[in-house]
């Protein structure tokens, strides 16, 4: 995300992220949550949701992906992972190391 603002400015960025989220909370139920840790990761828990339904959610954020594209070509890149509880949870991982493990799946 820093080549983007760098290529075409913070302001800019942030009105794309704006527009993201505002696509985001039609996808998602209100007993969904979403948090953002630094710039570039977006966290959706999404509590009593099934593997199946994570993948729908998943597809369809990717989908709006093209929705951010502006003009000069411009867009924010996603990409996506999840880990549902408590078949995708080792025995013993914290929360914190299964973000962890989570952001060195998008890395």
């Amino acid at each position: 995300m820093l080549d983007l603002i760098e290529r075409i400015g913070g302001n800019r960025v942030m009105l794309m992220i704006d527009g993201l989220a505002e696509r985001l909370k039609e996808l998602i139920r209100t007993t969904d949550v979403a948090t953002r840790t630094g710039d570039q990761y977006l966290w959706l828990l999404l509590p009593h949701t099934p593997e199946q339904g994570c993948k729908i959610v998943l597809q369809r954020i990717l989908e709006i992906q093209s929705l951010t594209r502006q003009e000069d070509g411009a867009d924010l890149v996603m990409h996506g992972t999840f880990a549902t509880g408590p078949a995708g949870i080792a025995a013993g991982e914290t929360a914190e190391l299964v973000m962890a493990r989570l952001a060195g799946e998008l890395s």
